[in-house]
């Protein structure tokens, strides 16, 4: 192996990223491989593409075809390139001086090939529910879709793996990808195009349709996968109460719920949407990034047992104007 390595000449020329990534597609899917074997592919790469969109879309085939892409930029200048061809932005490995570098990036890497298995092997459906009512302000829904293309790019999207969709929320709901996407770029383009509704916040009936998206979803197709709702809100619903009830419904009908802050969002209606307080983060958070991965890396019972715990939480009540009045009645 080190012979036919080291013996390998530079071709130089163009850098044509995407055929040796259709070159790896082939590799992966040979017939002769070990078929209960993790497939992982560590790309090399100065971080240039002659297409880079056409060695994004290859990245995408090769992930679809179970693998996981681990890459290493030699002195690249286009880290965002690397980290779309990568399976998690993770999996990202800049050397400026193999000198000093390659001792401790073979480490890391021997590390990383340790640890992929039990995660990488996971299946769940994941519902993205994102606020677009007026109180978000565009640069901060800006914020949530590049959390939704952010998030997802983490995994690997397939059949076997990890599902995603998501719904955008204000005045009504509107659907922006269902669980049969097939590709990054795919979920990339529909979230980054998402109108903002700049309406108001009926948390309430998006909670309520989130619940119906993963049931209806889960009893038809991959009924041994988790259900996974991630909410991205600024925690100001129109309903309060109805808030209240709906998250306690999720929890009811076993989906793990992680709420995720932004524009100032008030953690008190967080805590009552997510299914523990653990599992709230705000939006620029890289904790955010890593409860989602931990979280869709366990087991069903896991999730399950987490769920079930979060039912026997006492929710806290929700003032009203009744239970106002009743506190200084009778009127003086």
């Amino acid at each position: 192996m080190a012979e036919a390595v080291t013996k390998t000449p530079f071709l130089g020329a163009c850098q044509s990223s995407q055929r040796s990534l259709i070159k790896a597609q082939e590799v992966v899917s040979s017939t002769t491989r070990r078929s209960d074997a993790d497939q992982l592919a560590i790309v090399m790469s100065g971080g240039v593409a002659y297409d880079v969109d056409q060695a994004v879309e290859e990245a995408d085939k090769l992930k679809q075809l179970g693998a996981r892409v681990m890459v290493i930029g030699v002195r690249s200048l286009n880290q965002r390139f690397l980290e779309m061809i990568a399976s998690d932005p993770d999996d990202v490995y800049i050397v400026t001086d193999y000198g000093e570098a390659m001792t401790s990036l073979t480490v890391k890497i021997k590390t990383k090939i340790c640890i992929i298995a039990p995660a990488f092997k996971s299946t769940a459906n994941v519902l993205f529910v994102i606020d677009s009512s007026g109180s978000i302000g565009t640069a901060n829904y800006a914020k949530e879709l590049d959390f939704v293309v952010k998030v997802t790019s983490m995994f690997n999207v397939a059949v076997n793996a990890v599902n995603f969709s998501a719904i955008t929320y204000s005045n009504s709901i509107i659907p922006l990808f269902g669980f049969d996407v097939a590709t990054h770029q795919e979920i990339r383009r529909a979230t980054l195009n998402a109108v903002y509704q700049a309406g108001g916040t009926p948390t309430a009936m998006a909670l309520r349709r989130a619940g119906d998206i993963l049931t209806s979803y889960s009893q038809v197709y991959r009924r041994d996968s988790k259900k996974i709702a991630i909410v991205i809100t600024d925690g100001a619903s129109d309903d309060p109460r109805a808030t209240c009830e709906e998250a306690q419904r999720l929890q009811d009908i076993g989906i793990f719920v992680i709420a995720i802050g932004v524009a100032g969002a008030k953690r008190e209606e967080l805590e009552i949407i997510a299914t523990s307080v653990e599992d709230v983060h705000d939006v620029d958070s890289f904790d955010a990034l890593v409860t989602i991965k931990k979280n869709i890396g366990k087991n069903t019972k896991e999730l399950e047992n987490a769920v079930r715990a979060s039912r026997q939480r006492v929710m806290p009540e929700v003032p009203t104007v009744f239970s106002v009045l009743s506190k200084v009645w009778p009127f003086k």
